[in-house]
């Protein structure tokens, strides 16, 4: 099978100079040798997706063998240590697998399911893992992630790649998928972070790429957060938005958002039936809206 593997060896020492110049030393034998020992653990440039997934089944390497680099994992987590940053993801998956089992198609006919700011996939492999552990058949599953930050979907698309499929969108509306495309749509830490009219967009947004019937579990920054003034002001407002120093690599408009429980039954009611809104339901802080698409 290592013969036949999809390598363009001059792209990828044009592309990693630092390859290149171990070949020249006689650090590494060849560009491919390089790859198929150390560069099919990183994001390489010159290398294509095709050979990534050749190289993981080459090598028997699976999703559970990879961790973003560092400075993905503090980007998405705040910190770069794996075993937190997995902590997390697990405990996230969990309390989203709790609401998808509620689906009364649970176990009966195929569910598609959406990411909607996966980032690297930290809550998604998670789910994936819960779903296989159900022992259902997983081809009655499709899973989809996609996130506005380039670098972590081209890492899931490299590493994660079993899973299911990543895309990247823009910051405003429309994404790639169809309408009524989804049985279950997630979003961990995006409407927390949003100014109020891109909120909005993205709330119809995912209304047209939910199907009639479909559950999203989507989280808000809740008033528990708050305290004194600020607190007053989400009381009488529903809704704040805190411009600070953002976070790196992202976009400026990603910002620290609050909603009170009146504002989301108010306003993201108009769109979908309310079903519950649990304090602190995520990773104890965030609080989890559970939606329904009716109409």
């Amino acid at each position: 099978m290592q013969n036949d593997l999809v390598f363009e060896e001059q792209q990828y020492l044009a592309d990693n100079p630092d390859v290149a110049k171990a070949v020249r030393d006689g650090l590494a034998r060849s560009g491919r040798d390089h790859f198929l020992n150390y560069g099919l653990k990183e994001v390489r440039r010159g290398v294509a997706l095709e050979t990534y997934v050749q190289a993981h089944s080459l090598r028997g390497f699976t999703f559970r063998n990879f961790d973003p680099p560092a400075y993905l994992m503090k980007r998405v987590h705040g910190s770069p240590d794996a075993s937190s940053y997995n902590a997390v993801g697990r405990r996230v998956g969990t309390e989203v697998f709790g609401r998808l089992m509620r689906l009364d198609r649970f176990g009966k006919a195929p569910i598609k399911i959406c990411d909607f700011g996966c980032g690297p996939g930290r809550v998604l492999r998670h789910l994936y893992e819960l779903v296989v552990d159900t022992g259902q058949n997983l081809t009655d599953f499709g899973f989809s992630g996609t996130d506005i930050d380039p670098e972590p979907i081209t890492w899931a698309q490299r590493f994660l790649h079993q899973i299911g499929d990543f895309s990247v969108n823009a910051s405003d509306p429309p994404l790639s998928f169809g309408a009524e495309s989804f049985d279950f749509i997630y979003s961990i830490s995006v409407f927390t972070h949003l100014p109020e009219e891109m909120q909005i967009a993205w709330i119809k947004e995912m209304h047209r790429i939910a199907k009639v019937g479909a559950t999203l579990v989507l989280t808000t920054h809740g008033d528990t957060l708050l305290d004194g003034d600020a607190r007053s002001n989400l009381a009488d407002k529903g809704f704040v938005y805190v411009v600070g120093s953002g976070t790196a690599g992202l976009p400026e408009f990603y910002q620290i958002a609050y909603h009170s429980h009146k504002y989301i039954r108010d306003v993201w009611g108009k769109f979908f039936e309310i079903e519950k809104i649990i304090s602190r339901g995520i990773a104890g802080r965030q609080d989890m809206v559970v939606c329904r698409r009716v109409r």
